[in-house]
């Protein structure tokens, strides 16, 4: 997990007040079974090409009311676009990210804690 002090910015808009990343990976590889033989044939993410990073961006915000707070999650989308942009953690930069989904944690109140999903091709 890497962390940040509020300094996550995508497509050059900044995320929320405070945020931070979690990071993953997934292979590709698959799986053949061979018939009459022992075993199974396994083709690694190298053979097949690639894999997925997700980075996921944990973020809260502030604003005045909870309707301010509201407005800047359904704006956010918009906001952010649909990629391919670059995904900006203190100075490391995650090019080409495309973003996946938005979450936001239930709550009542002014400020709250959402997510955001990219996707990046490896």
């Amino acid at each position: 997990m890497s962390y940040s002090k509020g300094n996550i910015t995508y497509n050059s808009i900044r995320i929320g007040d405070l945020a931070w990343l979690e990071m993953s990976y997934q292979g590709n590889p698959s799986v053949r079974i061979i018939p009459k033989a022992l075993g199974v044939r396994i083709r690694s993410t190298i053979e097949n090409g690639g894999g997925v990073n997700t980075v996921i961006v944990r973020a809260w915000v502030i604003k005045n009311s909870r309707k301010e707070f509201e407005d800047y999650i359904y704006s956010l989308r918009a906001s952010l676009g649909n990629g391919p942009s670059t995904l900006n953690s203190d100075g490391t930069d995650y090019t080409n990210c495309y973003l996946s989904k938005i979450s936001v944690d239930s709550g009542y109140t002014k400020f709250g804690f959402f997510s955001i999903e990219f996707i990046q091709s490896v």
